[in-house]
């Protein structure tokens, strides 16, 4: 199965700010088992004192204490090497999450524009990171071809859940419509998907047959640590795998981090735009607890700007 399809997400549990997924593609070239190339190239792009660059899940890279340099240089450094560079904040959206972009302009609350670019780190970093990326990237024999996400910002967040009856639903049909459109993008070899378990859930079949309705689906295996699905399209076989600490393969955790990236760039400018209408109001990440201090806080001067709470807050 030469091409491989990781996908994450990013702001599943908050009140307020995007939901965002990202998805991955790979082709791998060289003779190796794949499970046994991806194991390798884990290894070889785990955060270490060897080196600067790395792909990990998001969390391992950024927290609000550490700032966000370290996430933004890596994921900068892994565009660059499939020939990826914006030119500032706005074009990582247009080039990543394209059909994300109209509802982001749509909403004023995440439309302001950052000071300089990049945002935290140096370009000269994003530069050598690259290097070293490709690289590493050249020597297991792995091509890095796309990165794609999507964002769900609140109101069309909440039309999902109410159209499909709760928040786990919207999160795996948006994952794997994304997926399916990545594998869209490849051509003529086999194809894995490896995606993070999605909260508890072990079924899937459903929503696959959704997604990918032109295939033949048969379950593999159901259960806590895995769940595994062959897919019989009418050249070729997918199979599409929900793992337990599925970010800690390379393509799963650089989807991680590319849905966290732009998750922060759009809560930045979210606490931008409110902190210019409040005085004295300290920023969010949009977590439940916070997230309800901050909407009591905003409360009348979102209602002096004529935003709708269903514009601003997630209902689960």
């Amino acid at each position: 199965m030469p091409w491989v399809i990781g996908t994450d997400e990013a702001g599943y549990g908050p009140n307020l700010g995007p939901l965002v997924i990202g998805a991955t593609v790979w082709h791998y070239g060289g003779a190796l088992p794949l499970e046994t190339a991806l194991a390798k190239l884990a290894q070889a792009v785990c955060p270490s004192d060897d080196r600067t660059v790395a792909i990990a899940d998001s969390k391992k890279l950024y927290s609000p204490g550490v700032g966000l340099a370290r996430l933004e240089s890596c994921l900068l450094a892994a565009l660059a090497a499939c020939g990826v560079s914006p030119d500032d904040a706005r074009d990582v959206w247009a080039l990543l999450a394209p059909a994300s972009l109209t509802s982001l302009n749509a909403e004023t609350m995440y439309a302001a524009t950052h000071a300089h670019w990049p945002v935290a780190c140096q370009a000269d970093v994003v530069a050598a990171q690259c290097r070293e990326l490709t690289a590493i990237l050249d020597a297991h024999g792995w091509r890095l071809v796309n990165v794609n996400c999507r964002a769900l910002f609140p109101r069309e967040f909440n039309a999902e859940v109410r159209r499909l009856g709760n928040k786990a639903h919207v999160l795996s049909q948006a994952t794997l419509e994304l997926a399916a459109q990545a594998v869209a993008t490849t051509t003529d070899d086999d194809v894995l998907v490896c995606c993070d378990k999605h909260g508890g859930r072990n079924r899937y079949m459903g929503v696959l047959q959704h997604c990918f309705a032109d295939g033949w689906l048969t379950p593999r295996c159901e259960g806590a640590a895995l769940s595994s699905y062959d897919c019989r399209m009418s050249d070729r076989n997918l199979r599409i795998e929900f793992r337990a600490r599925g970010e800690c393969q390379p393509p799963t955790a650089l989807a991680s981090m590319a849905a966290k990236y732009l998750r922060e760039l759009a809560m930045h400018a979210f606490n931008a735009f409110w902190c210019g209408h409040v005085k004295d109001l300290r920023p969010t990440a949009g977590y439940p607890g916070d997230a309800v201090r901050f909407h009591e806080q905003v409360a009348a001067a979102r209602e002096t700007l004529g935003i709708e709470v269903d514009a601003f807050w997630r209902e689960r």
